[in-house]
């Protein structure tokens, strides 16, 4: 097999009535790029390893987990990931069509990571938010605690080399990125 140009993972907790259109979102993106797709189930105890098994026949890889939380899911994730680029993703989220090559597009040789804007909606599809995020500022990036938010597409070095994800803050449910890299 040819090694991704990008591994999407997606970290799952007890998401089974999210996870199937999270999964299809991710591996029915039209792209040239080569994508690699791990579901890190958190020792969920729902039914979402019974959702996740249909999509093993469209190369979707499951890496079950006792439950250690989110950031130990995406560290087993990016631990697991064969791409040098990874885009983390929340099994109860989907990626709109186009994303990871925009996000890929967005990354230059001396880019750690790069974020897209997002919409947020309801269960229903109706839009209740649409998020433009701020210019770049790596400092309050790296400590604002949304370092797990998804759809980012990060060089896995880059988090790796900084320690990987650490405890969890209070802000967005998500935790610190190891800051040794600059």
């Amino acid at each position: 097999m040819t090694r991704p140009d990008v591994s999407v993972i997606v970290t799952n907790f007890n998401y089974a009535q999210y996870l199937g259109r999270c999964l299809t979102s991710c591996i029915e993106q039209a792209t040239q790029l080569a994508v690699e797709v791990l579901v890190v189930d958190d020792g969920s105890t729902d039914n979402s390893v019974e959702v996740v098994r249909p999509f093993l026949s469209s190369g979707v890889q499951l890496i079950p987990l006792q439950n250690g939380g989110l950031e130990a899911a995406a560290n087993a994730g990016i631990r697991q990931a064969a791409a040098d680029l990874v885009v983390r993703v929340d099994a109860d989220d989907y990626l709109l069509p186009g994303h990871l090559d925009t996000v890929v597009t967005q990354m230059t040789a001396d880019n750690a990571f790069a974020y897209p804007d997002y919409v947020l909606v309801d269960t229903n599809e109706r839009l209740l938010f649409e998020g433009h995020l701020p210019p770049f500022d790596r400092d309050d990036v790296l400590t604002s605690g949304d370092c797990l938010a998804t759809g980012r597409v990060y060089r896995r070095a880059a988090i790796q080399g900084g320690g990987g994800y650490e405890k969890p803050t209070k802000k967005m449910g998500g935790g610190t990125c190891g800051q040794s890299q600059n």
